[in-house]
């Protein structure tokens, strides 16, 4: 790092190094046996700040700096000029070092993996395991800003997940479910597998039904889904650019809070400084329904009048940073969902068919899904072949109640939902 500043400091007067070493390990069972894999990389990104510009340069090869100078100087020479492009002045204690740095448990990681096996093989109307994943990402981040100094961040984030097939009355059905954690301790085998299992047997000998308007309910892996689009909106680039439902002021259900944690330990990102080196913070982004907060990087921050809140993340080390959401999620409810079913017809879904035809600026959706039908909370019969269609605004003005179960996919996260009326497209 020092030989690379100083190269730098040659060259330019503001500017920002990423190093990011990250060590991958994956035990894969399969109907090969369990494999496993070893991946260890380090790689380093610089952006400059020069009248206006932002020059960016990336490598993976150990001390490959005069070409990264290069590639910084190349796209200095054909970047855009903007009075906000500046360099990010994050206030942070030279030197620090944030989170633990802690070893990879390669024997617990492999034996987590074997019980999630152990646990699907007794399941009835197992057909196949198609996979079975346990890893473990393990990241030192470097960063150093030539006008505040440097900082560290080291994070660790373990996964499981498996993929298998059910078969039952002459049909089956594949289905999947996952788990991250910054603990191993705290990914559930069983809970993994049930998932799975449950919704697999829940979709078998699936047919369409009668179009019309229903209720719906979002399992949690469904509505986190909707969110991951809905959650564009609170994006400070999107706001800026009139590319956010909130640009009208809209009053949704007082059923919804919507929070953005870059600490959440249940989520795929984690970071205690954004990728401008800024403190990142849980943030209520919607509260009862109403806008509280938005999402703002360093040059979108300005454009809107408004400071850094820590939501620039770099989701490659070869990209430069973005402004965007880490894990964002619909909080907890209060509401028990299966009281809400007593007396009505409601239309269950699993899985959302079509995600990237939403169109995230209008609202508008119409996507496919897998579920079921309920009658007064009774299990009635699988749906295929079928869409749900509407307005995402509409959608989450129109939340009739929201449970407790949160479950969090990825970047995003949902209890389950109870929503309606929605248009359902069948035959």
């Amino acid at each position: 790092m020092e030989k690379l500043i100083s190269m730098l400091e040659k060259h330019y007067k503001d500017f920002e190094i990423w190093q990011e070493i990250k060590e991958v390990l994956t035990y894969e069972y399969n109907k090969d046996g369990l494999k496993n894999e070893f991946i260890s990389k380090q790689e380093v990104a610089v952006r400059v700040f020069e009248n206006g510009k932002i020059g960016f340069g990336y490598t993976c090869t150990k001390d490959d700096y005069d070409s990264l100078i290069s590639n910084i100087n190349l796209s200095l020479e054909f970047a855009e000029t903007d009075a906000d492009f500046v360099m990010p002045e994050p206030q942070f204690e030279k030197g620090q070092m944030l989170g633990e740095e802690k070893d990879i448990d390669l024997v617990a990681l492999k034996q987590k993996n074997m019980k999630i096996k152990d646990i699907a093989v007794s399941k009835p109307f197992l057909k196949d395991i198609e996979r079975i994943t346990t890893s473990c990402e393990k990241k030192k981040v470097f960063f150093y800003n030539s006008r505040k100094g440097s900082q560290i961040q080291n994070v660790i984030k373990y996964a499981a997940g498996i993929v298998l097939v059910v078969n039952k009355d002459d049909d089956e059905k594949m289905e999947w479910d996952f788990s991250i954690s910054d603990s191993l301790d705290l990914i559930n085998p069983l809970e993994i597998v049930e998932n799975a299992h449950l919704r697999a047997l829940k979709l078998l000998n699936s047919s369409p039904t009668h179009s019309g308007e229903y209720l719906f309910l979002f399992e949690p892996r469904a509505s986190a889904d909707f969110l991951e689009v809905f959650a564009q909106s609170f994006v400070g680039e999107n706001v800026y650019k009139k590319k956010s439902l909130f640009s009208q002021e809209l009053v949704f259900s007082d059923k919804l809070t919507i929070i953005d944690d870059p600490l959440n330990e249940r989520g795929s990102v984690k970071s205690y400084f954004d990728g401008e080196g800024f403190r990142t913070e849980r943030k209520i982004l919607m509260e009862k329904g109403k806008v509280k907060d938005f999402l703002y990087d360093n040059v979108y921050g300005k454009k809107l009048g408004a400071k850094s809140n820590g939501s620039s993340i770099r989701t490659k080390v070869s990209m430069p940073p973005k402004n965007w959401f880490s894990n964002v999620m619909i909080d907890r409810g209060k509401d028990n969902v299966k009281e809400h079913l007593k007396g009505k017809k409601v239309i269950g879904v699993v899985s959302l068919l079509g995600m990237h035809l939403v169109n995230p600026i209008t609202g508008e959706f119409s996507v496919g899904f897998d579920g079921y039908i309920l009658e007064d909370g009774n299990f009635v019969k699988s749906l295929s072949g079928v869409s749900v269609s509407g307005n995402l605004k509409d959608f989450y003005k129109n939340i009739i109640a929201v449970d407790s179960d949160l479950k969090i996919y990825g970047q995003s996260g949902s209890p389950t939902i109870l929503v309606g009326p929605l248009m359902l497209s069948g035959i």
